[in-house]
Order: C-alpha cells, then structure tokens, then sequence
C-alpha cells in the first residue's frame, strides 16, 4: 500500500530486462559487465563470473557515471567502438546494465557455506540488457504530432 502511495507522488520508470542464451558458436569467450557503477559493484559481488574472473577495466571516453568490468581490457577496447560509447553516453541514465559472459552460473556462493554436497553448475553463455524506461504515466507517444503523422500516410 505504501509503495502505491509513493508511486503517485514519485513515480518510478519501468524496466525492460531482455535475457539470450546463445548457442555455443554464437558468441567468443568473454565475461563483461557495463552500466551504472552502484548496479556493476554490487553484481561484481552477486555473480559468480563477475567476481571470480573480472576486474574495473578504465575507459576514458564513457561516462562517469557508468563503469565496465571485463576478464579483458582489449575485448572492452573493440566492443567499445567511438559509435557505441556516444550511444551509451547519451543514453547513460537509461542503462542500468549489460552483462555478457559465457562463464555464467548465477549467483556467487560464500566459501564457508558452501559444502562439498552441492553440484557444480555448468557455466552457460548468457547475454541481458537492463534498461530503465520512461517513467509511469509519460508515454513515447505523447512528443508525437498526430496530425502530421496521419497526412504524411
């Protein structure tokens, strides 16, 4: 009930998750994470991948407010091409993330509560996009002249 009332008052935006799972000579051998810096620290601690085989790659021409983690600088350097690092700084506030990886497991466990009883799980190739959207009541439709749209048909 209390997230309702905020929500008149605040509105938050929507987001759209997208998750593919290529097969297997669909995409190179790469574990990269970029988006929001709160979003890729706290994943850098969540995810198994993240935290046992990336580390802060430095880009100097992104935007500071979002941050990339890799398992290879040189894969950030040709992925990061001038077109897309101007797409994503000019979109930075919608990215929340990208994750790419073909190392993927899920969730990272705790060393000390991990026991020799549970299965290891199978890494898996594993592509997701989160993006933030318009915020709840604004539509994309609303910037658009009908009328002008309608004779141009």
């Amino acid at each position: 009930m209390f997230t309702l009332l905020l929500s008149l008052v605040r509105p938050s935006p929507d987001t759209v998750m997208l998750t593919f799972q290529p097969a297997a000579d669909d995409m190179d051998n790469m574990v990269l994470a970029l988006g929001q810096k709160k979003t890729i620290l706290k994943q850098s601690k969540d995810l198994e991948d993240l935290k046992n085989y990336s580390t802060v790659v430095r880009t100097k021409d992104l935007d500071s407010s979002l941050m990339v983690v890799s398992d290879s600088s040189e894969a950030v350097t040709l992925l990061l091409s001038n077109q897309i690092v101007a797409f994503l700084n000019k979109n930075a506030s919608s990215v929340e993330y990208i994750h790419l990886s073909d190392l993927y497991t899920g969730a990272a466990h705790d060393s000390d509560d991990y026991t020799e009883s549970v299965p290891d799980k199978v890494p898996q190739k594993w592509l997701q996009f989160s993006y933030q959207g318009l915020e709840s009541g604004r539509f994309l439709d609303n910037d658009i002249d009908h009328e002008d749209w309608l004779e141009s048909k």
